[in-house]
């Protein structure tokens, strides 16, 4: 339960996760992606949750704004959420996020990134897991021959458009070792995959860029949902940001002690 006070993040889903947020400035130093929405419980909310996260999406939220309520069916990403209750946007589900199966995907996510890192690769790697828990399809980068294009993550749509029907489509999971970039963030949408989970967020990979001195790539780093607003997205995993920095310093590197 929610204590006044306490700080709050609104989330992709509706899902409202507690942190523990020293102030309420635009971009709190918690990994937390810029356009989530901080926001400050007081005395009059009446916070409640009416979800089944067992479901992929869309969840059925109830939202509350001040001491009304409004049902909202399709609450997949903040815009919708902030358009749908106006100035004080917030939901309260379960919290969700990510969870123990998920990181178990996320970890070979990783390793099929190192193996992309020994072969010569940029670090990324993916796995394409369908409703019942079974991984169906994996891939990592192969950008060194030239093909710029060839992203596990498109990999994976170009998979899935061919071998699974729109429904098991809709239902699957992509994880990544990170987020994707708009290429393979439209490829995922428009093939209508599921949720994506990645273990590190393409704001986290331009911020260690950036800290390194290397050059930014050539197309502009957008995070998933403003490419395709209607997929559920959980990220990053903090429990691997770590891993997935030092795959992405020795890339740059490659002469640093291990």
């Amino acid at each position: 339960m929610l204590q006044e006070g306490q700080h709050v993040v609104v989330v992709a889903g509706g899902f409202v996760v507690p942190v523990n947020v020293p102030h309420m400035g635009d971009h709190p130093p918690l990994g937390i992606a810029l356009g989530q929405i901080l926001y400050q419980v007081v005395p009059q909310d009446r916070l409640s949750h009416h979800a089944d996260i067992g479901h992929q999406r869309p969840y059925p939220s109830l939202v509350l704004l001040d001491l009304g309520e409004q049902e909202i069916d399709k609450i997949t990403h903040v815009a919708i959420l902030d358009h749908s209750v106006g100035s004080r946007p917030w939901a309260i589900i379960e919290t969700m996020g990510i969870t123990e199966t998920d990181l178990e995907h996320l970890r070979r996510c990783v390793e099929l990134a190192r193996e992309a890192l020994e072969d010569g690769d940029e670090p990324f790697g993916s796995v394409l897991v369908d409703a019942g828990g079974h991984v169906l399809f994996e891939d990592r980068n192969r950008v060194k021959d030239g093909d710029q294009t060839r992203h596990p993550e498109f990999e994976i749509a170009r998979w899935a458009a061919s071998n699974m029907d729109p429904a098991d489509r809709a239902a699957a999971t992509v994880y990544t070792s990170g987020e994707h970039c708009p290429m393979c963030s439209a490829a995922h949408a428009w093939v209508r995959l599921g949720r994506i989970v990645y273990a590190a967020s393409s704001e986290q990979l331009g911020n260690w860029l950036k800290e390194w001195e290397v050059a930014p790539g050539p197309v502009n780093p957008l995070p998933v949902q403003t490419i395709a607003p209607g997929v559920e997205v959980d990220g990053p995993a903090m429990e691997l940001a770590e891993d997935v920095q030092a795959l992405h310093r020795k890339f740059h590197f490659p002469q640093d002690p291990a």
